[in-house]
């Protein structure tokens, strides 16, 4: 709630937020400076990229520390959190953890490919390759096999998604938070497919899933009609799974993020808190 230029004391920060500082850039190089290059904190990283890269990953931005080897060294030391890469990792290197959706596809949760035709059978993509189109093929296997079995594996019908019936959502699987760099639509459509071969160049593999339809609520005091999502946190106390919190994110059905399929926060989401029960 602070505007730009205008200072924000240690107190504010623990009163608003329960940390007990914050640090830009320059603050950091000036605390380590000030305390012989020791840091006496533990650190919750925020090292996703800025809207500008997520929504262009061609803008170029600057790492004023975590490009310094040093630095980067002294933050991961410190960091509560594994999200600090080295910014010159490419798309594709396997160390890159931040913003990930690389655990999905061993988890069962997304068909993970490095190229858009590794959804398709062989005999599929070399008649669209030939120019010709998507509805005149005449092979019995649209899909890959791979992707047929994780399609079976979730209960859904491979011939569905080849049909065009169930419509499917790519991810950038790296590097990327939110709806940035979301494909949709169905497979049977020159768009989606097209849509997906542009942001793959631009944004290196992708993860696959089944479109899912979100839910409806309706606010009974004055009719206003909401869709949502929940995000639920779960960490790991002595060796087990323990929920944490979540959030439900909601956004009005007449909204363009909402039409679009985008649900996320943003001036017109609804928040709401979601606990586990004593």
């Amino acid at each position: 709630g602070y505007d730009n230029g205008i200072a924000v004391s240690d107190e504010d920060v623990r009163e608003l937020s329960g940390f007990d500082r914050f640090f830009g850039p320059d603050d950091f190089r000036e605390y380590l400076a000030a305390n012989g290059g020791r840091c006496e904190y533990a650190l919750y990283v925020r090292s996703s990229d800025p809207v500008a890269k997520l929504k262009d990953p061609r803008v170029v931005v600057e790492h004023p520390l975590l490009g310094d080897p040093e630095i980067r060294r002294i933050i991961k030391a410190n960091a509560v959190t594994f999200n600090v890469d080295d910014p010159t990792w490419l798309h594709g290197d396997p160390r890159r953890i931040n913003d990930t959706k690389g655990y999905m596809a061993p988890m069962g949760m997304a068909f993970q490919i490095m190229s858009p035709s590794d959804i398709l059978s062989v005999d599929l993509a070399c008649h669209l390759l030939a120019g010709r189109r998507y509805e005149d093929f005449g092979g019995s296997d649209r899909l890959s096999p791979s992707f047929g079995r994780y399609l079976a594996a979730q209960g859904v019908n491979p011939q569905d998604v080849a049909s065009g019936k169930i419509h499917l959502r790519a991810k950038p699987a790296q590097g990327t938070f939110g709806s940035y760099g979301h494909v949709t639509g169905a497979l049977a459509t020159g768009e989606f497919r097209s849509d997906l071969r542009r942001n793959m160049r631009l944004r290196g593999g992708y993860v696959i899933q089944t479109e899912m339809q979100t839910p409806l609520l309706t606010n009974t005091t004055n009719g206003a009609v909401y869709t949502y999502i929940d995000r639920n946190f779960v960490g790991f106390v002595r060796g087990r799974p323990v929920f944490l919190s979540g959030v439900r994110m909601l956004m009005p059905v007449d909204s363009t993020e909402a039409r679009r399929g985008r649900i996320h926060g943003n001036a017109q989401a609804v928040m709401g808190e979601i606990y586990a029960n004593a």
